[in-house]
C-alpha cells in the first residue's frame, strides 16, 4: 500500500514544497465520517476547575452521555453527564483544560465513537482532517493514550522517518472517539492508517 501526502506552501518566504511518500503492508481508511452539530449555551454553574452546570436551550443531551465541552480558547473532552433537568446539564470529570469562568458561551458534542483496531507500534503513517474545530481521542480499553486537536480544514499527521517521535508506539488503539466544536452545521472527518505488519 502506498500513499503520499504533499506539502506546498512557504514560512517567511522560504519555500517549503515537498511530497512524502511512504509503503505499508496495510491501510485503514475511516470516513468521510459524520461528526453532528455541538449545542450552544453557556457555562451557568461553575462548581470546580472540572464540574458544573451548562445551560443549553432544547438540548437533547442524557445522563450517562460522554461530551466534549467547547469554549474560545480552551477545551474538555471525556466529560460525564450527570443529570438533565429541562435545559440544565449538570456535568463533572474529563480532561484538558480548567473550565473558564462562569456565563462562557460553550458548546457540547456528543462524542461519536470510531471503531478501529491497530497497534500504533507498527505506524508507517496517520492523518486526520476535518472540516471545523474538533478533537480526537485515540483509545486503548476505554482509556485515551492520545488527545489531538483539531483545527477546522487543517491536517494532522505523523509520518515515520520525520523528526517527531510515534505518538501511538505503546498504543494498541481499539476505538477512536471523535467531536466537532461547531453549533451551526455537522462537520466532516477523515482519517488514514498506514501499518506494518511488523515494528
Amino acid at each position: 500500500m502506498d500513499s503520499r501526502l504533499t506539502i506546498s506552501g512557504e514560512i517567511a518566504g522560504a519555500p517549503l514544497n515537498s511530497s512524502l511518500a511512504r509503503s505499508a503492508d496495510g491501510a485503514i481508511r475511516h470516513g468521510p465520517i459524520t461528526l453532528p452539530a455541538a449545542e450552544a449555551g453557556d457555562l451557568s454553574t461553575r462548581t470546580t476547575d472540572t464540574t458544573g452546570v451548562l445551560t443549553i436551550a432544547g438540548t437533547t443531551l442524557q445522563i450517562g452521555d460522554t461530551i466534549d465541552i467547547y469554549w474560545d480558547g480552551g477545551r474538555r473532552y471525556a466529560v460525564d453527564v450527570d443529570n438533565v433537568v429541562a435545559d440544565d446539564v449538570t456535568f463533572s470529570g474529563g480532561a484538558g483544560d480548567i473550565l473558564p469562568a462562569a456565563a462562557t458561551p460553550t458548546t457540547a458534542a456528543k462524542q461519536v465513537v470510531i471503531a478501529t483496531d491497530f497497534d500504533g507500534a507498527n505506524l508507517v503513517a496517520i492523518g486526520a482532517l476535518s472540516t471545523a474545530r474538533g478533537h480526537l481521542s485515540f483509545q486503548e480499553s476505554g482509556v485515551t493514550e492520545l488527545s489531538v486537536d483539531l483545527s477546522a480544514r487543517e491536517a494532522w499527521f505523523w509520518i515515520n522517518q520525520s523528526t517527531a517521535p510515534n505518538p501511538l508506539v505503546s498504543t494498541v488503539v481499539d476505538a477512536i472517539k471523535a467531536s466537532q466544536a461547531g453549533s451551526v452545521a455537522a462537520a466532516t472527518l477523515d482519517l488514514g492508517v498506514l501499518y506494518d505488519s511488523t515494528p
